[in-house]
């Protein structure tokens, strides 16, 4: 399971269901190499274009406080 899709089989096993939940997982293998060659064995995992354009560019971070409010107040600044 990629880690997306594990949180929503854990949150299905802890739900009191009437029927077996069906977990469907959309990730694309390319989004956690390390993941996937240490599952399949292999050492050449899947790769995709997308992702790898966003290798080129630099990366953008913002610190902010642990606050609601500052975090809506951010977004809001950049939103259209």
């Amino acid at each position: 399971l990629d880690p997306h899709t594990a949180v929503g089989v854990a949150a299905a096993r802890l739900a009191a269901l009437d029927e077996p939940p069906i977990c469907m997982a959309a990730a694309h293998p390319a989004k956690f190499p390390a993941a996937v060659a240490k599952a399949v064995g292999a050492t050449n995992a899947p790769r995709h274009p997308a992702l790898d354009g966003l290798r080129e560019r630099a990366a953008r971070k913002a610190e902010l406080p642990a606050d609601q409010e500052a975090v809506m107040a951010y977004i809001a600044a950049r939103s259209v």
